[in-house]
Order: C-alpha cells, then structure tokens, then sequence
C-alpha cells in the first residue's frame, strides 16, 4: 500500500443527514498550513485524498459500495432541500424558494456525477480510467462548492435581515409598553422573528453540511482550520457563443457509453446488428444528455440576466436610502430594513450567478463525457 503513505483511511461520516462517504485524511495536509481551498485546486486535493480515488490507482479495480452510499446520502439531502423549498414556496417566499431550489439543483447534479462513477465500475469488468474517475469527482466537488458559497452569502444577508427585524421587534416592545399598539401586532411581529431566527439557523446548518460533505470528498473531513475559497465568474460572452451543434460529435465520442460499444467486440451478423443498435441508441442519448444540458444552461442564463436588472434596482433603492440616512431623513431601522433589502438582492444575484457558472461547468463536462447520464430535469422527476 505504498501509495496511501502519509494517509489515515477513514470512514467519515457527517451528522444530521449529511454525506456517509469512505475517505483518505492525508496527515501531511492536516497541518495549519492548509487554509484555503480553491476553486482550481480540486482536482489536486482529490487526487491526493479522496480515498477511492487512491484505492483505485493502487488495485485498479473498485467496489461501487462508498459510491453508492454517497449516491443515496445525496438522494437524501435533494429531498430535504426540496422539501425545505416545498415548504417557504407554501410561506410565498419567493427568493428562499429559489435559493433551496437551487442549492437541491446542485445536489442533483452531484448526484448525478457520482452515478456515473457508479455506471464505469459495474461497466463489463473494465479497467477504471483514473483521469475519468478524477473527472467525476471533481466534477461533484465543484457542485458542492457551488452550493456551499451560495449558502454562505445567503446567510450573511439572512443574519442582516434578522437585526433589521430584532431592531423592529425592539421598538414595537417599546410602543406596546407606551399603549401605542396592540398585543396582536406586537405577537406577530415575535412570530416573524423566531420565523426569520429559524431560518437562519436552518441555512447555516445548510452551509456546515455542504464545506463538510465537500472536505470528507477531499479527504479533509474535520479540518476546522480549513476555508473554502471562492467560485469563479461566470463569463456570459462564452456562454453565449456556446453552439451544442460544434459540440455534439465530440460529446458523442467522449461518451462513455458510445466508446464501450464502439470498442466492444462480437461475431456473427446478429450481433453485429445489436452492437450497430447499441452505438445508436448511445448515440442519440449522449445527444440528449448534451442538448439537456445546453437548455439547463440557457435558463440559468436567463435567470441571471433578470437577476442583474433587479439587482440594478435595488442598487438605486440603496443608494436613494444612503441619501435619507445621511440627510436625517430616515430612521434606523429604516436604515438598516434599507440595507438588509440591498444584502438580500446581492445574495439573490450571486444565487443567479452562481447558478450559470454552475451549469455552464456541467455543460463542459457533459462534452467531456462527464454528465452523468441525465439531465437535471430528468433527476428531478
């Protein structure tokens, strides 16, 4: 076992619903020098620590058992988030909706990745491609840092918007006690606040699970010291010169599926006709898959677009704020309800932003042969 040296293998587990998932803690990087991991380092940490990943360069052959755990832990997690958006779409909360919507997306798509890890194991006793594997992993550990700086925003504009509401529940207190308004006002003034406490607390959890899940899949499970670092800007130029037309022969022959049946060998004229059936068929789901994809990417396109004007908006609506504050025009909780609406708009661009960067990632690995098999509508059924 001389590649897992320096290596602690452990089973990580990650409480209240997180990801079971079999991992390498490498004891070289587990010191205080390890502080930030970055968008274009995953790759490397899953290399050196992902457990399976290591496992599978010493014997070259893999049990599916961790993957497919993961794959069920994650099942579970869309379906919290779902259901966790399910119930703020019932409250008419529009943007908590999105962001729970978007963040069960992401697990959606790790979900997929994962199972197409699963789908090369169990693939006629073939040697695992060890850059295939890191691909897929990697792929699942962008997703994961997707969601994770969602969240991490989205909790900084919630914890904004939860002073604005103290600071109000604190002068209502006041004109209860001086007779200026009634008990019923004054109750649902403390039922919004513990609903807005409730939350908060609800997405930072959010957020502790997704940087766990993300290091246990680096082999840094428990490593406090260690910071997730930020996601690139999407560039909206490229994405829009995207052409699924100059794309699809090579998704095609990157998918994993179409190269197993173009490399499969038979005799005899009916399985000859089966294998050309084959390599049809494997055809035309690659191009099914990509087209998915594509479409996935031009809604979050347009999503982000939308989300830009709006932002734009209440930029303007923050700045005529500012100007009353500084005139003694407004009030302080005025001041602070005016900054926690501008936090809440930024956190809902960066959703957007974070959401096209995102599926435009997992359009390229869908060219690449990555994409996991399904679309992330067809997850979603």
């Amino acid at each position: 076992m001389g590649i897992l040296t320096g290596f602690v293998l452990t089973a990580s587990i990650v409480s209240n619903g997180g990801m079971t998932v079999l991992a390498a803690e490498n004891t070289e990087n587990s010191q205080s020098a390890v502080t930030t991991i970055e968008y274009g380092d995953l790759r490397e940490w899953i290399k050196k620590g992902n457990f399976s990943y290591l496992q599978s360069a010493e014997a070259q052959s893999l049990q599916s058992a961790p993957y497919e755990k993961m794959h069920e832990t994650l099942k579970t997690e869309y379906e919290e988030l779902t259901k966790m958006a399910d119930s703020y779409k019932d409250d008419g909360d529009t943007d908590m909706q999105a962001l729970y919507e978007s963040n069960a997306k992401s697990i959606r798509r790790s979900m997929a990745q994962v199972q197409s890890t699963i789908n090369r194991m169990n693939s006629s006793g073939q040697e695992k491609n060890m850059e295939d594997m890191a691909d897929t992993l990697t792929a699942s550990a962008q997703n994961l840092m997707y969601s994770y700086n969602q969240m991490k925003e989205n909790v900084a504009a919630e914890e904004k918007s939860l002073e604005a509401l103290q600071a109000d529940y604190d002068a209502a207190c006041k004109k209860r006690a001086a007779g200026l308004i009634k008990d019923t006002e004054l109750e649902t003034k403390a039922g919004e606040l513990e609903k807005k406490k409730n939350s908060l607390a609800t997405m930072k959890e959010q957020q502790r699970q997704r940087k766990e899940e993300l290091l246990t899949l680096l082999g840094l499970s428990g490593q406090e010291n260690v910071k997730i670092g930020t996601v690139p800007e999407p560039d909206p130029e490229a994405i829009r010169a995207v052409s699924v037309e100059n794309d699809l022969e090579t998704a095609i022959s990157n998918d994993p599926t179409w190269a197993s049946e173009m490399l499969s060998k038979v005799k005899g004229t009916d399985n000859r006709e089966l294998k050309k059936e084959r390599i049809r068929e494997a055809a035309e789901n690659a191009e099914i898959n990509l087209r998915a994809a594509y479409e996935d990417l031009q809604n979050a396109l347009a999503k982000y677009e939308a989300a830009q004007s709006s932002f734009s908006a209440a930029e303007q609506e923050w700045d005529t704020v500012c100007k009353k504050q500084s005139a003694g025009m407004l009030s302080k909780n005025g001041y602070m309800t005016g900054e926690a609406d501008w936090l809440s708009g930024k956190a809902a661009l960066n959703t957007a932003k974070l959401e096209l960067a995102s599926a435009y990632q997992t359009y390229l690995w869908q060219v690449q042969g990555v994409g996991g098999g399904m679309s992330t509508g067809a997850l979603a059924r």
